[in-house]
């Protein structure tokens, strides 16, 4: 098969363009992931703090263990919140444990 000049003109034109998009592609990705980085940082929980999970409450902190973990009551029980499992989001305390996951640790 032969290209004649204009296809390999385009075809240079399309690979110019392609590398010029990649690092603005990259550099967008950075500034995404650097904005996660900053809405997530590690909390410590208090006394009387609601404790989140999935946008949902799931306890109020009536414990901080010395190591920081949390000690909520979910059904008259009480039950364990690994510290490292807490971080702040938009103000809030949350735990990346799911609800069944925290019932699932006694405390």
């Amino acid at each position: 098969m032969k290209l004649n000049k204009a296809t390999l003109a385009a075809f240079g034109a399309m690979a110019v363009l392609a590398a010029g998009a990649a690092p603005a592609m990259a550099e967008e990705n950075a500034a995404e992931a650097a904005a996660a980085a900053v809405s997530f940082q590690p909390a410590e929980a208090k006394k009387g703090s609601m404790i989140y999970s999935d946008g949902k409450r799931i306890g109020q902190v009536i414990r901080v263990r010395e190591n920081g973990d949390a000690q909520i009551v979910i059904n008259g029980k009480a039950h364990l919140v690994p510290a490292e499992t807490l971080y702040e989001e938009n103000g809030k305390l949350v735990t990346s444990l799911s609800r069944a996951e925290v019932v699932a640790n006694k405390g």
